[in-house]
């Protein structure tokens, strides 16, 4: 039963963020109204260049940034050079759908062992 309650809450959590595009063009105003330390973003430069990192300071000049995988090495990416920008974020009703589709599919999986293990005693006494 924990296997099926630890497979539930991982699916759980993985519907509670979304990744939402900022608008272009890209500039300290609209990166420093959408986006915090801390937060994950993925980065398309001007040069095709795929970044995602965990933002570690908002510059007036640019975006600085720990890479969330490989070395973890910190970039400086100026305003001008991001094509694109999309910031990760926590979304409550993806949240509310994937908990309450948990707790529905746990609730069913309980009944439905109930409902076999009743009628296996039924099948087992009926006999004697």
């Amino acid at each position: 039963m924990r296997s099926v309650l630890a497979v539930v809450l991982a699916i759980c959590l993985a519907g509670c963020t979304t990744m939402r595009p900022m608008a272009v063009p890209i500039s300290a105003q609209s990166v420093g109204a959408g986006v915090k330390v801390g937060q994950l973003v993925r980065i398309l430069t001007r040069s095709d260049r795929v970044l995602d990192l965990k933002v570690t300071a908002l510059e007036p000049e640019a975006l600085f940034g720990r890479a969330e995988q490989g070395d973890g090495k910190l970039y400086k990416v100026p305003y001008g050079a991001i094509q694109s920008l999309e910031a990760r974020e926590f979304s409550g009703p993806k949240t509310t759908g994937a908990i309450g589709a948990g707790v529905m599919l746990t609730y069913g999986l309980v009944l439905a062992a109930a409902h076999a293990v009743g009628k296996a005693f039924e099948r087992e006494f009926a006999n004697r």
